[in-house]
């Protein structure tokens, strides 16, 4: 018997040869003991996953973290810049902030990491493309910042944002130089 049990103890058919050995009553408790490991498991991975793509607003009760808002402005380092929305659709759009250089080559187009917005990440390299004579364009995601909604998005609509924000550079050129992404 215990050759069994060593036998059987690293492989999914051991684990059959184990259970089908312990009685019926022990059976049934590992079986309800595993379904709501199961069904917690999968409650912390939507909470978690909720709580990367959805705000809440300031004072609310919900899942998630606080909205990020811009607290500063490249205005506090000296730099003037013009706010534009990019629109999404007939009530979603991204802002943006073009800070322009003195005598431009092109435009750098600028990203922030998940979860953040244009102040907390994008003002200290804004002092490096300026100083190769760079305009700059600052975005802030859908849901942060001042974009409109609370809810962010990841993978192939963050990249579509992304694509819009290029386009509508682009398309702009005649009011904002060259862009490049």
């Amino acid at each position: 018997m215990k050759g069994v049990i060593a036998f059987a103890g690293g492989s999914g058919l051991g684990c059959f040869i184990i259970a089908w050995l312990i009685g019926k009553q022990t059976r049934k408790r590992l079986i309800h003991l595993g379904l709501i490991l199961i069904t917690v498991i999968n409650l912390m991975a939507f909470i978690t996953a909720y709580s990367l793509t959805n705000y809440k607003s300031y004072g609310g009760f919900c899942f998630g973290i606080p909205r990020p808002i811009n607290s500063r402005t490249t205005t506090d380092l000296g730099r003037e810049f013009v706010t534009q929305n990019i629109p999404i659709n007939s009530n979603k759009w991204l802002e943006t902030w073009l800070i322009p250089a003195a005598s431009s080559k092109g435009t750098v187009i600028l990203f922030p990491g998940q979860g953040s917005v244009k102040d907390k990440q994008l003002l200290a390299p804004i002092k490096i493309f300026h100083s190769l004579n760079y305009d700059t364009v600052l975005v802030d995601y859908q849901g942060v910042g001042g974009s409109s909604g609370s809810k962010t998005t990841i993978g192939a609509k963050k990249s579509e944002r992304c694509s819009f924000s290029n386009d509508f550079c682009t398309t702009n050129s005649s009011k904002l130089a060259n862009y490049t992404l």
